[in-house]
């Protein structure tokens, strides 16, 4: 679609946030309608009331048939946070068709997602990228299946510096966190590959999560095999200055309840590709300096690598709810990001890994200056 044609987001909620807050997604899509479902409590406010952030200036809408005669494109999203009834969304999806608008479905249930990698097997996923050329010694190089490289090598090696964003659960802000960094690396004239925690990300450039590590045909030493030459791949196609991997869920249990996978996605990435960044966003909470020393020897003895910074996101667990429920989500309310900029200004001297709050403006610049003197500490030859 074209800068002057419309885009409607339906329904709108919480999750597509991060892209309303990206400079990089206004630059694509300059015209935007929000419609929200009826009865959601949005209607005649201005989008950040989702998030309690800053101001969006853009108004939410609910008469869904006139938001669609506006419009020349549909973004259709998914959310865990609201319930709409699947058989509506399906006539509504069909009223935009018959219409001959444009549809981005980017649900779970859509199986023409072109970008995410699907396979049921481990030799489908030895096909999705082709052949790669291995360096044996300085001058004998060989090119080799997926297939073949798995049977006959180890893990490749990645040399393009690699940052990583986990969180502890599911809605810490890593989206929008990803998106923060990417958008100054680029602002600063980096190259940035990007692969996503969330499919949204292939509405500005980035790759989704390749859906090869969620299939239960492909073993769990065979996903990081093929990880690895993913993102092997990637830095070749592409030939970044630097590649940032969002990875989706949380890296640990919240609770008993609360299971998550338990990180078991967290660790089988970071076996395939060790990050020479990391970068942790964390559910608010009144956490004591005994906290970070021990989720930074978590990090370091699970993932076998460092933990760099820490970000409170403006969500709280609601620690009574998740008694009363006693199921596996995550109930939160929202805290002021101001509340989140004194706490960290109270621990300042208390802990040594950086705290930020992507919530607070220019939080980004302060993230990236971090990454790019860390990198160049770390490797002085490289452009950082």
């Amino acid at each position: 679609m074209s800068k002057n044609e419309k885009l409607l987001i339906y329904p709108f909620n919480v999750e597509v946030m991060p892209l309303l807050r990206s400079k990089k997604f206004h630059e694509k899509y300059e015209d935007i309608v929000l419609c929200s479902l009826k009865g959601s409590g949005f209607n005649g406010k201005d989008a950040s009331v989702a998030d309690d952030g800053e101001f969006i200036g853009i108004t939410i809408r609910e008469d869904f048939d006139q938001c669609i005669d506006e419009c020349s494109t549909i973004l259709v999203i998914e959310s865990q946070h609201i319930n709409i009834n699947e058989d509506e969304l399906k006539k509504r999806i069909e009223i935009v068709r018959n219409k001959g608008k444009q549809i981005i479905d980017l649900r779970a249930s859509n199986e023409n997602r072109s970008e995410v990698h699907k396979c049921n097997s481990v030799e489908e996923a030895y096909n999705i990228f082709g052949n790669v050329k291995i360096n044996i010694t300085k001058d004998v190089t060989y090119e080799l299946s997926y297939g073949e490289l798995l049977q006959c090598e180890g893990l490749v090696d990645i040399t393009t510096p690699v940052i990583g964003v986990v969180g502890t659960g599911k809605n810490t802000n890593k989206f929008l966190t990803q998106l923060s960094i990417l958008q100054e690396l680029e602002g600063l004239g980096y190259k940035v590959s990007w692969i996503g925690s969330n499919k949204m990300c292939e509405l500005i450039g980035g790759h989704s999560f390749p859906q090869f590590m969620f299939e239960d045909g492909i073993t769990d030493t065979e996903k990081v095999l093929l990880f690895n030459r993913y993102v092997k791949n990637l830095e070749k196609s592409e030939n970044a200055d630097v590649i940032l991997i969002g990875v989706p869920g949380g890296i640990m249990p919240c609770s008993k309840n609360i299971i998550g996978d338990f990180g078991i996605l967290s660790y089988k990435v970071f076996q395939g590709v060790n990050p020479d960044y990391l970068l942790l966003s964390v559910f608010y909470d009144e956490y004591r300096e005994s906290f970070f020393n021990e989720i930074k020897m978590h990090v370091r003895y699970k993932f076998g690598c460092n933990l760099n910074t820490v970000n409170i996101c403006n969500r709280r667990i609601d620690w009574e709810e998740v008694r009363v429920l006693n199921q596996n989500v995550i109930p939160y309310y929202t805290i002021d990001s101001q509340n989140i900029s004194d706490f960290i200004e109270s621990m300042k001297n208390n802990t040594d890994i950086e705290l930020v709050n992507i919530m607070r403006k220019d939080e980004s610049r302060l993230i990236v200056n971090n990454i790019i003197n860390c990198l160049a500490d770390d490797e002085p030859n490289l452009v950082f």
